[in-house]
């Protein structure tokens, strides 16, 4: 006798399971789960989503890429649908994916329409090239969300219309106890200038002028001109780019070049090392909960200084950013605490925080026009949190299916508490012939038995219906 079982995953209202009994020899059980959608940023329900987000989806298995196409509702060939709010076509083509066929990211150029509620759909119900599993083509089940948009601002937590211009220095640390932290071996010292261009932007290149007068191209990502170099000490870095006169030449399709000035002064000390004070807490969290990050004063501030704290998921998601005028989250230069506002991280998780001092040694607002120049030396620490809990997107998963006596029988494991599903059959596949066998939930004992299957019964799918 010949068995088969096909383990499903459950994406959005429907867990199925395949158990197929065929004459033959005995073989052992071959597992293949559905592909589950498991994580999305911004996540579902979000509120004051800034105007620049890219939108990341994550599966729990590689996906065939070649599928992935966003377009508006209606639209039979989108395998990401957005609701009639949204200009689809403005999403990059194609949509990126991440070395494993798991991590989908969408990028929108542009800005998306403020204060406004926004659907997504992965494979609606109308889709004719859905988001498939490489390992056995399998679809991800329907499944949608919502988020809202902010008002007036971008991630950066720049107004619209307003761009930065920034030439810093950067030594970071890590802290990985409630012990002081170390220099981050990982992260290295480093020079850098980023541009952040206004919401009209022409610009073409950027070029940043050192103080030996020689030329270096800045390049460009996501819409933004970066230039980063990394340095083995603070001391090589200072070498190279010494206290003085720099400058950014800014080339426009449609004006003249635009030259504009920076100094770095002598004498500017790095700001203090930052340090998480409550480090234990910080690694067990519940998320349900407003949490109070503490950490050390910022001595010797000026006015114009500043402290930053962000939170990234394990997928490298901006999850949090402080101060930031999108979510209307405050953190003065003199703080010494941060509070994490509830449900702002998810259950059963692990995160990368990151805290910062910004001494200013240059702030302008009126020599270029839409932007705002920053000149700064940062002192950053890398430290983790999690989160307690089960996570999330935990689902209900169909497990160690067995044909013994003469039935199939098998187990159904991650039950949420007092919620029942219908455990249905079908011979068939047809859509119409699905039946009832029983209502569980978590307090059914296990392993469940399907009485009515016998040793002649052919092919028995299975699958489970949420409220």
């Amino acid at each position: 006798m010949k068995f088969v079982a096909v383990l499903g995953a459950q994406v959005g209202s429907t867990l199925s399971v395949i158990l197929t009994l065929l004459l033959g020899c005995t073989i052992p059980i071959s597992v293949q789960a559905q592909p589950s959608l498991v994580y999305v940023q911004p996540a579902n329900g979000s509120v004051d989503v800034a105007l620049d987000s890219s939108f990341v989806f994550v599966f729990d298995k590689p996906m065939v890429t070649s599928t992935a196409r966003n377009g508006n509702d209606g639209d039979v060939q989108a395998s990401i649908s957005w609701s009639t709010n949204v200009e689809a076509s403005k999403f990059e083509t194609p949509p990126s994916w991440d070395s494993s066929g798991m991590v989908l990211t969408c990028r929108y150029v542009g800005n998306l329409p403020p204060s406004t509620t926004i659907t997504w759909t992965i494979n609606s119900p109308i889709c004719e090239k859905k988001l498939i599993a490489q390992s056995d083509l399998s679809p991800v089940a329907t499944t949608s969300g919502t988020f809202t948009t902010a008002k007036d601002c971008y991630s950066s937590g720049l107004p619209l219309g307003q761009g930065a211009i920034q030439l810093f220095k950067q030594i970071s640390y890590r802290q990985s106890g409630p012990a002081n932290p170390a220099q981050d071996p990982t992260d290295p010292p480093a020079f850098g200038a980023q541009v952040l261009p206004p919401s009209v932007n022409d610009l073409t290149n950027i070029k940043l002028r050192t103080t030996a007068g020689g030329f270096v191209d800045m390049q460009q990502a996501d819409g933004h001109f970066i230039f980063w170099e990394n340095f083995s000490s603070a001391s090589a870095m200072d070498a190279k780019y010494p206290a003085g006169n720099y400058a950014l030449i800014l080339s426009r399709a449609s004006s003249p070049d635009e030259e504009v000035p920076i100094e770095l002064p002598g004498g500017t000390t790095y700001p203090p090392i930052p340090q998480i004070n409550n480090y234990d807490a910080a690694q067990v969290i519940d998320s349900t909960k407003a949490f109070t990050l503490d950490f050390n004063a910022f001595t010797g501030i000026a006015p114009s200084d500043f402290v930053e704290f962000e939170v990234r998921d394990e997928f490298g998601t901006l999850v949090l950013s402080a101060p930031n005028s999108c979510a209307a989250l405050a953190l003065t230069n003199t703080a010494t605490s941060f509070e994490i506002p509830a449900g702002t991280l998810s259950a059963g998780k692990s995160y990368h925080g990151a805290l910062s001092f910004q001494k200013t040694f240059y702030f302008n607002t009126t020599t270029s026009q839409s932007y705002v120049m920053i000149g700064a030396l940062y002192s950053r620490t890398h430290f983790p949190l999690a989160t307690i809990g089960a996570p999330s997107n935990q689902s209900p998963q169909i497990t160690t299916a067995k044909f013994q006596d003469g039935h199939f029988s098998f187990n159904v494991v991650d039950l949420p508490a007092a919620v029942a599903y219908r455990l249905q059959y079908t011979t068939s596949l047809v859509p119409t012939e699905w039946f009832d066998l029983q209502t569980l939930d978590s307090t059914t004992a296990m392993p469940l038995i399907d009485t009515q299957s016998g040793p002649t019964g052919g092919q028995r799918f299975y699958r489970l219906i949420s409220p």
